[in-house]
Parts: C-alpha cells; structure tokens; sequence
C-alpha cells in the first residue's frame, strides 16, 4: 500500500530518474527509498526529490562517459587497490577493497573531488552494467552489493588524517541519500584491533542497518569456509586464501580490468548518440549490459530497448 502511495507521489512530483531506476524495476527502486525513511511515504518523496535535483545539478546521468586521466588512473590503481571482483552465489557484484593498503599520497595525484567523482561513477556502473547483468543471470532484480574488505595493513593513523575522513563522510553521505539500501553485506577480512577502534569513530556515518550487514570473517580455515558458503571460490580473493591469479602487494580482478572495456564501451556510445535521448541511451547500455555480443551499438528502435520479462522474473529481497 505504502509503495503504491510513493508511485503515485512520485508520479505527481515528475517521475523518478531513468537512469537510476536500477534493471527497468521501478516498484524494488522505490522500495529503497522507502525502506530507507522506514516506511515514511513523505520522507520519501523528499528524499528522491533532492536525488532528482542532486543528479540534475552534477550531471550524473552522463557521469559514464567520463574518466580519469590515464597517469591519474596509474596512481589511482597504485595507492587505492580496489575492483569488482564477480559475484556472491546470489548473484550479488562483489566490491573487493584493499583498504589496509591505501596510500593517501593519492591526494598529491588527484582532487578529493576526483576521488569523490570515482566513487560515483563506479556506483552507477554499478547500478547501470552490474546489477542488470547480474538480473539477468539470475533471474530476478538484483540491487544490492556484497563488500569484502581486507584490513590488512591498517594502521590508527588514518583516524589523523582529515582528509581522508572528510572524503570518506562525503562518500558515505552521497550513498545514503542517493544510492540507499544498495548494501547486502560487507565481510572483514584479516581485521585487527585497529579496526575496532576505527569502526567505533566512524560507525556514525552508517546506518543503524547496515551495523548488522557487518560480518568478521575469522583467520584460517575457519574464514575460509564461511567465505565459501556465500561465495563461488573463484570470487574470493587470493589474499584470503583461494584462487585470485593475481598477486603482490596488491591484487586486482580481471573484473577491473572488463570494468575499463566496458566504460569504454559506454563512452563512444555517448559520443555516437547526440541526437538520442537519455532515456533511449540508459535502455541500450542495459541491453548491452545483458547481452554483450550484440555490442553497443545505436541498432535499436526505440520499441525494442527493453529487457524481456523473462529475466527479470521477481524481486529479490
């Protein structure tokens, strides 16, 4: 009932953005919002209104064809390890960070803006590639990612560092008021006590929801098998245990790697699609996003840029 209400509000307020309407799905996007305000139908509309006016003011509906310069990119893949690393066995885009091996001399290389700018972006390649293709895997909609995150190498000194806990507040806001309830579960890996005394300064950003999304994966084998219940062993990174060909200090998917292809991908459609409407583009890189072999290409009518029923069977929850 609840919901109905928000798509009806929603509808007299202008619609909800097309581009972030996650697989076509627009009940389980609104579904977000309202679990987000706990149920408040009003709170709601507020909420996607300012989402509405934040993408309109920073363009984030074309934020897929924008990129890093390649030296920055260097950097950035150097001091800020971090990829998508596959997916959980319910088909959730797994985000595997390195975040013990950090090295804040990026900011000598890049703006906090660009390091803000970066976390957007891979948020709506997310939302837009990922959790389509996961869908369709699957399917049913998929919206919500799985985190792993390796502490290994965190020291108490990063509570010191003022900008790296300002980037850090900033990112946190942005995804709660515009990317909420995104989150299914974020596992900690090779924690120690500096972690407890980092989360105990920072849980404030975070919603009393996702405190209980936090999972402590032990050492050992014991970690291991947990990992392994809720994720296929070619997804769980080589630095717990398993599998992951890459190695050294920091370790990367080849997932970072079609990451790259695919903005690529997306780019020169925008640059092809002048004369095409955001919503005609949104529909093709979903397409695309299920069906890469039929390539990204301007081949659609508009009649035909929509996914097919079929794989997109039910919500999941």
């Amino acid at each position: 009932e609840k919901l109905q209400e928000l798509k009806r509000g929603m509808e007299a307020d202008g619609g909800f953005p097309i581009c972030a309407i996650v697989n076509g799905d627009l009940e389980r996007s609104l579904l977000r919002f309202l679990i987000s305000t706990d149920f408040d139908v009003g709170k709601a509309r507020e909420k996607i209104a300012a989402m509405k006016q934040w993408r309109e003011e920073n363009d984030i509906d074309h934020i897929l064809r924008w990129i890093l310069p390649e030296e920055k990119l260097g950097h950035l893949k150097r001091c800020m390890p971090s990829s998508h690393h596959g997916y959980d066995k319910e088909g959730h885009p797994i985000h595997f960070e390195q975040t013990g091996r950090f090295r804040w001399e990026i900011l000598k290389h890049c703006s906090a803006e660009e390091l803000v700018k970066i976390h957007i972006l891979a948020q709506e390649y997310q939302a837009r590639v990922l959790f389509p293709r996961a869908s369709a895997m699957m399917g049913y909609t998929v919206d919500k990612m799985a985190n792993i995150l390796d502490l290994r190498g965190l020291n108490i000194g990063v509570l010191s560092n003022l900008h790296a806990l300002n980037i850090f507040k900033e990112v946190q806001r942005i995804d709660q008021q515009n990317y909420p309830e995104m989150l299914r579960v974020t596992y900690i890996v090779n924690a120690n006590w500096v972690f407890r005394a980092v989360w105990n300064v920072l849980k404030i950003c975070f919603p009393a929801r996702d405190h209980k999304k936090l999972r402590l994966v032990p050492r050992g084998q014991k970690g291991l098998k947990m990992l392994r219940e809720v994720i296929p062993e070619e997804h769980i990174p080589k630095i717990v245990g398993i599998n992951c060909d890459s190695g050294g200090e920091s370790e990367q998917s080849a997932d970072q790697g079609q990451m790259l292809r695919d903005l690529n991908e997306i780019r020169n459609l925008f640059s092809r699609a002048a004369d095409k409407s955001d919503k005609y583009i949104q529909r093709s890189i979903r397409i695309w996003s299920v069906d890469p072999k039929r390539n990204l290409a301007l081949e659609y009518e508009a009649s035909e840029t929509v996914i097919p029923n079929d794989l997109c069977k039910g919500i999941h929850v």
